[in-house]
């Protein structure tokens, strides 16, 4: 009984020591300077960079990046980065579709090319519009991408 009694007390003078550490971190954040913080894309590789020293945030692959200093801006960062996960998302999807259908076109056609041609060509002309989709939400998150990085950015001020 006497080890479980201090533990909590180990465990609350813990807290009570940390505790106020938590805060000033989150504080400090919150009044980051523009020049240390700011956020922009770069192309290549193609990532979101913090700051003029260029640190790494995230970077892009088939699916969208969870960014937290986004979701923890403005509401209006945050409402343009979950506008652009889903387009981003979406887009994904629909290259993982567009890329089986080009798969599925090859194997048909590779297992008897002079029967199988018109079937290869029909999915291949069934995936252009997948195709089209897909690059019609990649741009839509690129967009909803910025916004939510400009209103970020807009945030910070220009002094600690």
């Amino acid at each position: 009984m006497r080890g479980i009694q201090r533990g909590r007390v180990g465990f609350l003078v813990v807290l009570a020591v940390a505790g106020p550490a938590w805060r000033s971190a989150a504080a400090q954040a919150q009044t980051c300077a523009y020049v240390r913080c700011f956020l922009t894309l770069q192309d290549h590789p193609p990532r979101v960079v913090q700051g003029a020293a260029a640190t790494p945030v995230a970077r892009f692959g088939l699916f969208a990046p969870r960014i937290d200093l986004l979701t923890a801006s403005s509401d209006s960062a945050r409402l343009h980065y979950q506008a652009f996960r889903a387009n981003y998302n979406r887009a994904g999807v629909l290259k993982l579709i567009d890329f089986g259908a080009w798969i599925t076109a090859l194997a048909v056609f590779a297992g008897s090319p002079r029967a199988n041609h018109g079937a290869a060509i029909g999915i291949i002309a069934g995936s252009v519009p997948v195709g089209i989709a897909a690059l019609v939400y990649t741009a839509r998150a690129e967009t909803r991408l910025e916004r939510a990085i400009a209103a970020y950015n807009r945030t910070l001020p220009d002094t600690p």
